[in-house]
């Protein structure tokens, strides 16, 4: 299964990074040495997991839910999925690709250059970021990583997102 998702992430550009992943404490057990040069993979057998660099093909708007000083993980991202499913143009919606992260947040994968800084978007009442969009060079636990799930779309079916329609999704999650 993994090797779908890789060779369909190498087409889009994502640069993939295939990883050995220890389910039982929900982590990598070791990266990649080179990942930063975006150099080409092979997958082996025991590569159970992958992860996506963000470079000039895409980006993600991470939601850290254990961040979240006033509701549950659970009910934030509840309330996330459904103001974006309900509230957001739907041209925009249907361009996205979403996941449930394998700490139960959120990535909302965007078609577009990832920006070269880190874009924060929300924080919460202590102030530690809650909601913010990655800049270039940065490692995504993506499925079929253990835990990752997708929520809605396929990356494959991403459609390019213009500065107007980020700004309408970072003015939605700033609500």
């Amino acid at each position: 299964m993994i090797k779908l998702h890789y060779d369909t992430a190498t087409e889009l550009g994502h640069h993939p990074v295939p990883l050995v992943w220890n389910e039982q404490t929900n982590a990598p057990v070791s990266h990649v040495q080179g990942w930063e040069a975006m150099q080409p993979y092979e997958l082996t057998s025991q590569h159970n997991a992958m992860a996506v660099r963000t470079c000039d093909a895409f980006t993600f708007i991470d939601v850290d839910t254990k961040n979240s000083s006033t509701l549950s993980a659970s009910d934030l991202r509840t309330y996330i999925l459904i103001m974006l499913e309900e509230k957001l143009n739907r041209i925009i919606y249907e361009k996205l690709f979403i996941e449930q992260s394998r700490n139960g947040g959120l990535h909302i994968f965007l078609k577009m250059p990832a920006p070269d800084h880190k874009i924060p978007i929300a924080t919460n009442s202590k102030g530690n970021e809650l909601i913010a969009l990655y800049p270039k060079n940065k490692l995504c636990y993506t499925h079929p990583t253990p835990g990752c799930q997708i929520i809605y779309g396929q990356r494959d079916e991403m459609e390019p997102i213009t500065q107007s329609e980020l700004n309408q999704i970072i003015d939605l999650l700033q609500a």
